[in-house]
């Protein structure tokens, strides 16, 4: 908060000299937003995109504003004019999965993650928020293969191992024809993550249950 505050004391000293200065007015309003001074942010944000209308950031920290007041679907709008004007500005993505999520709207949220990794394809925290949207939306197959790339990237990623067995148990469950092959599947996923970390208590469990 102090170093907010700080921040905001310099932001101001560079809009005396440049009040039409649309990155300082967006500082501002960031800094006046993490202050939870909600008025504050949004006129200068507002003020920013009076300047610079296409400005994605001011209208991402708009849209978080909104989002913080629980202003969902105002929060939505800003969040979609600002991929609208940079397909390419990442944070508008994340935040547009984020509302959606809120919304519970899952496969607008897959989607803009599915992007967002699209523009990120390193993040494996980005690829777990995309597959946990996709399965909230029912969608496991296509969940199971971002969890499959994130192995290709790092076999000994537990969670992945972990989440692709479960799901498998799923399906399992839900296709009875195809019920052996899944049980086979999520065993050998299963298996892999015991002997990345043998002593791991949840895979142990799942381990014993399928033995029944």
């Amino acid at each position: 908060s102090d170093l907010v505050h700080q921040a905001l004391v310099v932001i101001d000293k560079v809009l005396v000299r440049f009040p039409q200065d649309p990155l300082a007015l967006t500082l501002k309003g960031l800094a006046h937003y993490r202050l939870l001074n909600h008025a504050e942010a949004v006129a200068a944000f507002e003020r920013a995109l009076e300047i610079q209308p296409k400005n994605p950031a001011a209208l991402v920290g708009l849209g978080d504003v909104y989002f913080s007041l629980e202003r969902q679907g105002k929060a939505q709008q800003y969040y979609e004019k600002a991929v609208e004007l940079n397909p390419f500005y990442a944070e508008a993505h994340r935040r547009l999965g984020e509302v959606a999520a809120a919304r519970r709207d899952h496969e607008m949220a897959a989607r803009a993650f599915g992007k967002l990794v699209m523009l990120n394809p390193d993040s494996l925290q980005d690829r777990y928020r995309w597959a946990w949207e996709l399965v909230s939306a029912g969608r496991l197959e296509q969940a199971m293969e971002i969890y499959r790339s994130i192995l290709e990237k790092n076999p000994e990623e537990l969670e992945a191992l972990l989440r692709i067995g479960s799901m498998h148990q799923m399906l399992a469950r839900q296709d009875p024809r195809k019920r052996a092959e899944h049980m086979r599947l999520a065993r050998e996923y299963l298996e892999r993550a015991n002997r990345i970390d043998p002593e791991n208590q949840a895979v142990k469990e799942m381990l014993e249950k399928m033995e029944k």
